[in-house]
């Protein structure tokens, strides 16, 4: 038989570890016969420890089949190494009794290497912040010849800068390779025509503009 009863097992609890910023716990199953609670988990410098509890009466342990099935969702990440770990398990509220004679367990690790895909450090940016991009100033306003925009990004990556006239038509447009943080980028405006200009940002999806007027 592959069925093993322990008629005094009715409680297991282990600690899984893993990296909040990359990882979240999708959802966690057992064996019939038993139920799994967690609650929300204890996130330390980026690290997450959550208990699971494992309960059931007279646990009955299907050798074939997992114990406990953990379910993560990963997200789009730069190329990483993530580690997921078992730690402190317990049987039976660590009875020494018990966990000594009658069944012993051992926690372990696994880990896994992501590739870079579909812009992934932006969008690991987004989560955490909510916003990838942000325009802080331009200056002079109003200009004569240059302006110098001021923006902030929460990645580094391909930022596309279009000057827009007040129809809308693209009059200047430019590609940077902008750096995490805080960049300041020079527009030329000498020899353009008195009016109101707009500069629009954009950057892995998301937009923004701002309004100066050339004199």
């Amino acid at each position: 038989s592959n069925r093993v009863q322990d008629r005094e097992l009715d409680k297991f609890t282990f600690d899984l570890t893993y990296d909040n910023d990359l990882l979240e716990v999708d959802s966690i199953s057992s064996q019939i016969g038993t139920s799994v609670t967690y609650t929300a988990p204890i996130v330390t410098n980026g690290v997450a420890r959550l208990q699971v509890v494992l309960t059931g009466n007279n646990i009955t342990i299907d050798s074939l089949l997992p114990l406990v099935t953990v379910r993560f969702k990963t997200y789009l990440t730069d190329t990483t190494l993530s580690t997921i770990e078992l730690s402190a398990i317990n049987l039976n509220d660590d009875n020494p009794d018990y966990k000594n004679c009658t069944l012993s367990a051992t926690g372990n690790s696994t880990t896994f290497t992501q590739s870079s895909v579909c812009g992934d450090s932006s969008i690991r940016s987004f989560m955490k912040t909510g916003t990838l991009i942000n325009i802080v100033s331009i200056n002079p306003n109003p200009t004569k010849s240059d302006a110098t925009i001021t923006f902030d990004l929460a990645a580094s990556g391909t930022l596309q800068v279009d000057v827009l006239d007040v129809l809308g038509n693209v009059v200047k447009q430019e590609t940077l390779e902008a750096r995490q943080g805080t960049t300041k980028h020079t527009i030329t405006m000498s020899g353009a025509a008195e009016g109101v200009y707009y500069v629009r940002l954009r950057f892995a999806g998301e937009t923004r503009t701002v309004k100066f007027i050339v004199e």
